[in-house]
Protein backbone atom coordinates (compact mmCIF):
# COMPACT_ATOMS: atom_id res chain seq x y z
CA UNK A 1 0.00 0.00 0.00
CA UNK A 2 1.15 3.28 -1.30
CA UNK A 3 1.43 6.37 0.86
CA UNK A 4 1.50 9.77 0.21
CA UNK A 5 4.86 11.90 1.44
CA UNK A 6 4.03 14.38 4.03
CA UNK A 7 6.24 17.13 5.29
CA UNK A 8 7.27 17.43 8.82
CA UNK A 9 9.56 20.69 10.49
CA UNK A 10 12.69 19.13 11.90
CA UNK A 11 12.08 20.54 15.36
CA UNK A 12 9.05 18.07 15.83
CA UNK A 13 12.03 15.19 15.06
CA UNK A 14 15.18 17.37 17.56
CA UNK A 15 14.67 15.94 20.18
CA UNK A 16 15.89 12.26 19.37
CA UNK A 17 18.08 13.52 16.85
CA UNK A 18 20.18 16.76 18.66
CA UNK A 19 20.61 13.60 21.50
CA UNK A 20 21.80 11.20 19.36
CA UNK A 21 23.48 13.18 16.35
CA UNK A 22 25.39 16.63 16.22
CA UNK A 23 25.02 17.91 12.95
CA UNK A 24 26.86 21.28 12.49
CA UNK A 25 27.07 23.20 8.69
CA UNK A 26 29.22 24.15 6.17
CA UNK A 27 28.31 25.75 3.11
CA UNK A 28 30.38 24.82 -0.32
CA UNK A 29 29.64 26.60 -3.42
CA UNK A 30 29.44 24.67 -7.06
CA UNK A 31 29.92 21.22 -7.86
CA UNK A 32 29.80 19.37 -11.08
CA UNK A 33 27.21 16.15 -10.79
CA UNK A 34 25.96 13.42 -13.15
CA UNK A 35 22.31 12.73 -14.04
CA UNK A 36 20.89 9.22 -14.05
CA UNK A 37 20.94 9.01 -17.40
CA UNK A 38 24.98 9.88 -17.14
CA UNK A 39 25.01 14.07 -18.83
CA UNK A 40 26.54 16.48 -16.51
CA UNK A 41 25.62 19.43 -15.27
CA UNK A 42 26.16 22.21 -13.20
CA UNK A 43 24.26 21.98 -10.33
CA UNK A 44 24.23 23.73 -6.62
CA UNK A 45 25.71 21.63 -3.71
CA UNK A 46 25.63 22.41 -0.53
CA UNK A 47 27.01 20.15 2.47
CA UNK A 48 26.66 20.81 6.29
CA UNK A 49 28.35 17.97 9.27
CA UNK A 50 26.39 15.70 10.54
CA UNK A 51 28.55 13.88 13.24
CA UNK A 52 32.05 12.94 11.37
CA UNK A 53 30.03 12.52 8.16
CA UNK A 54 29.41 15.48 5.40
CA UNK A 55 26.29 15.32 4.19
CA UNK A 56 25.48 16.88 0.86
CA UNK A 57 22.49 17.73 -0.14
CA UNK A 58 21.28 19.22 -4.19
CA UNK A 59 19.47 22.20 -4.76
CA UNK A 60 16.64 21.27 -6.78
CA UNK A 61 16.03 24.43 -8.85
CA UNK A 62 13.18 23.00 -11.02
CA UNK A 63 11.15 22.53 -7.82
CA UNK A 64 9.88 25.12 -4.74
CA UNK A 65 8.17 24.59 -1.36
CA UNK A 66 5.39 27.45 -1.67
CA UNK A 67 2.16 28.27 -0.24
CA UNK A 68 -1.60 25.95 -1.45
CA UNK A 69 -2.84 29.28 -2.24
CA UNK A 70 -0.32 30.42 -4.43
CA UNK A 71 -0.25 27.33 -6.59
CA UNK A 72 -1.58 28.00 -9.99
CA UNK A 73 -3.50 25.52 -12.60
CA UNK A 74 0.50 25.17 -14.86
CA UNK A 75 3.05 23.89 -11.72
CA UNK A 76 2.61 20.06 -11.23
CA UNK A 77 2.23 19.07 -7.13
CA UNK A 78 5.11 17.25 -6.16
CA UNK A 79 4.23 16.31 -2.79
CA UNK A 80 1.04 18.04 -1.15
CA UNK A 81 0.93 19.38 2.00
CA UNK A 82 -1.99 20.79 4.10
CA UNK A 83 -1.23 24.24 3.64
CA UNK A 84 1.87 24.40 2.09
CA UNK A 85 3.15 21.78 -1.07
CA UNK A 86 6.74 21.19 -3.20
CA UNK A 87 5.64 22.15 -6.72
CA UNK A 88 7.20 21.67 -10.07
CA UNK A 89 8.56 25.14 -10.87
CA UNK A 90 6.72 27.23 -13.64
CA UNK A 91 8.74 30.48 -15.15
CA UNK A 92 7.18 33.25 -13.31
CA UNK A 93 8.33 35.98 -11.04
CA UNK A 94 7.98 37.46 -8.27
CA UNK A 95 6.21 34.82 -6.28
CA UNK A 96 7.24 33.73 -2.36
CA UNK A 97 8.25 30.01 -2.74
CA UNK A 98 11.44 28.36 -0.80
CA UNK A 99 14.48 26.19 -2.03
CA UNK A 100 13.87 22.61 -2.08
CA UNK A 101 16.89 20.12 -1.32
CA UNK A 102 17.37 16.57 -1.85
CA UNK A 103 20.29 14.43 -0.42
CA UNK A 104 22.64 13.45 -2.53
CA UNK A 105 22.48 9.81 -1.61
CA UNK A 106 18.77 9.97 -2.84
CA UNK A 107 16.77 10.28 0.30
CA UNK A 108 13.57 12.75 0.41
CA UNK A 109 12.81 15.91 -0.55
CA UNK A 110 13.71 18.97 1.84
CA UNK A 111 13.30 22.21 2.55
CA UNK A 112 14.35 25.55 4.70
CA UNK A 113 11.72 27.04 6.79
CA UNK A 114 13.72 28.87 8.68
CA UNK A 115 15.59 28.68 12.05
CA UNK A 116 18.22 27.27 13.38
CA UNK A 117 19.06 24.27 15.82
CA UNK A 118 21.79 25.12 18.16
CA UNK A 119 23.13 23.48 20.70
CA UNK A 120 26.17 25.07 23.27
CA UNK A 121 28.82 23.91 25.70
CA UNK A 122 26.81 21.76 28.23
CA UNK A 123 29.22 23.22 30.89
CA UNK A 124 28.48 27.37 30.12
CA UNK A 125 26.88 29.33 32.48
CA UNK A 126 23.90 32.00 31.41
CA UNK A 127 26.55 34.93 30.77
CA UNK A 128 28.71 32.69 28.28
CA UNK A 129 25.58 31.89 26.50
CA UNK A 130 24.38 35.42 26.57
CA UNK A 131 28.06 36.87 25.39
CA UNK A 132 28.11 34.18 22.37
CA UNK A 133 24.95 35.54 21.41
CA UNK A 134 25.94 39.17 22.01
CA UNK A 135 29.09 38.25 19.75
CA UNK A 136 27.28 36.71 17.28
CA UNK A 137 24.74 39.45 16.99
CA UNK A 138 21.94 37.54 17.50
CA UNK A 139 19.12 39.21 19.65
CA UNK A 140 17.46 37.68 22.47
CA UNK A 141 14.14 38.02 20.93
CA UNK A 142 14.90 35.64 18.33
CA UNK A 143 16.04 33.05 20.75
CA UNK A 144 13.79 30.21 22.00
CA UNK A 145 15.31 27.03 24.49
CA UNK A 146 14.53 23.93 23.64
CA UNK A 147 13.64 22.73 27.02
CA UNK A 148 14.86 18.66 26.42
CA UNK A 149 19.03 19.63 25.78
CA UNK A 150 20.47 21.64 28.17
CA UNK A 151 21.91 24.76 26.59
CA UNK A 152 20.20 24.10 23.46
CA UNK A 153 18.49 27.11 21.14
CA UNK A 154 16.13 27.59 18.56
CA UNK A 155 17.47 30.79 16.52
CA UNK A 156 14.81 32.54 14.41
CA UNK A 157 15.79 33.13 10.89
CA UNK A 158 13.68 34.04 7.83
CA UNK A 159 13.28 31.16 5.42
CA UNK A 160 15.12 29.71 3.06
CA UNK A 161 18.99 30.07 2.76
CA UNK A 162 19.21 32.57 6.02
CA UNK A 163 18.80 29.32 7.63
CA UNK A 164 21.57 27.24 6.21
CA UNK A 165 24.12 30.60 6.00
CA UNK A 166 23.58 31.24 9.80
CA UNK A 167 23.92 27.32 10.99
CA UNK A 168 27.13 27.25 8.90
CA UNK A 169 28.46 30.47 10.07
CA UNK A 170 28.06 29.62 13.80
CA UNK A 171 29.25 25.54 13.55
CA UNK A 172 32.73 26.58 13.54
CA UNK A 173 32.54 28.99 16.65
CA UNK A 174 34.10 27.63 19.72
CA UNK A 175 31.85 26.47 22.53
CA UNK A 176 29.42 25.29 19.63
CA UNK A 177 28.07 21.73 19.49
CA UNK A 178 25.50 21.38 17.24
CA UNK A 179 24.33 23.96 14.35
CA UNK A 180 21.69 22.60 11.90
CA UNK A 181 19.59 24.13 10.15
CA UNK A 182 15.78 23.61 10.65
CA UNK A 183 15.16 21.12 7.66
CA UNK A 184 11.56 19.86 6.89
CA UNK A 185 11.63 16.92 5.29
CA UNK A 186 9.83 14.93 3.20
CA UNK A 187 8.48 11.54 4.96
CA UNK A 188 6.91 8.08 3.84
CA UNK A 189 4.55 6.35 5.99
CA UNK A 190 5.06 2.93 5.80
Amino acid sequence: MKSDGILIPAIAVAAILLLAVPAVGVVVGMALASDRDGSSDQRDIYTYEDGDRTIRVILQTDLAFEKNSAINPNDVVVVKGSNQSIVRKQPRGGTDTLPVFRSESGGGLMTLPGGVLLALDPEWDEVKIEDFFSRNNIAADRISELGFLKNGFFVETAPGFPSLELANSLATKNGVVISSPNWWSEVTAK
